[in-house]
């Protein structure tokens, strides 16, 4: 399947989530990009792939048009209404990717053994996509029961916000905080915000504790480059992406043997 197909059902699905919420929704080419990554780097047709904290994500949605059993373990309204959009809106979005032939299942990752409801070796692909940094626990549970949930040869995909990305050392640099505001955490009753970011080096030890030797670790940038000129984006990022850990989120990629 090629970059159009990937792009037009994407097109499809995005308007219709933009109706939802009465505005554009992942309207900027750089967050398109990212999407269309996303759906082509794990895209593989009629496989069964678990989502950890995949939300209402349209990548999602796409991969199940496109044949994939998909099934999204998420805290769904407990973490996302009110935070991007309505409840009400929320309600829409959810459905609409139901329709897609999304599954969902509402839990609490941290508390999550996958192997509870699957057997070993059952699942072609495990991702997670910027949602382990949330948690205010140790995510060994969920990841090692993931590991054993993946057929042997399929994959675990972990994407993570770098804590020391580029922009970052420098805003460290002049004295100013790598985290969210302070406010965000202080005036939270509950506090969903990121709790500890990874390095390169701890992706590299989140494989070695999984007892994996066979991965790949590399960088992205489609989160960020928005706030760089247009002009400039492919130079930087062609920059960063040759030093993983300057990138603005890093993936590690598992091919479990």
């Amino acid at each position: 399947m090629d970059r159009k197909e990937f792009t037009d059902s994407l097109s499809i699905l995005l308007r219709e989530c933009s109706d939802a919420v009465g505005g554009p929704y992942y309207s900027n080419a750089t967050q398109m990009d990212g999407l269309l990554f996303r759906i082509a780097y794990v895209f593989q047709k009629n496989a069964t792939i678990i989502d950890l904290g995949g939300g209402l994500s349209p990548v999602n949605g796409v991969l199940a048009m496109l044949g994939m059993n998909v099934i999204v373990y998420d805290l769904l309204s407990v973490y996302w209404d009110d935070r991007f959009h309505t409840s009400a809106q929320n309600q829409s979005l959810f459905k609409i990717l139901q329709k897609c032939g999304v599954r969902f299942i509402e839990k609490n990752l941290d508390q999550l053994d996958l192997t509870e409801s699957y057997p070993h070796n059952s699942a072609d692909i495990i991702v997670s996509h910027h949602c382990i940094e949330h948690f205010h626990n140790s995510p060994k549970a969920l990841l090692e029961s993931a590991i054993k949930v993946v057929k042997p040869d399929g994959r675990l995909i972990i994407e993570v916000p770098n804590a020391a990305n580029a922009l970052k050392r420098l805003r460290l640099l002049f004295g100013h905080t790598n985290y969210p505001s302070y406010k965000e955490y202080y005036e939270s009753d509950k506090y969903y915000g990121h709790v500890r970011e990874y390095t390169t080096e701890d992706l590299k030890s989140l494989a070695q504790y999984l007892r994996q030797s066979d991965f790949k670790l590399f960088g992205t940038n489609y989160l960020g480059l928005d706030k760089i000129p247009s002009s400039l984006r492919g130079i930087v990022d062609s920059i960063l992406r040759t030093r993983p850990g300057l990138c603005a989120s890093i993936y590690l990629d598992i091919t479990k043997h």
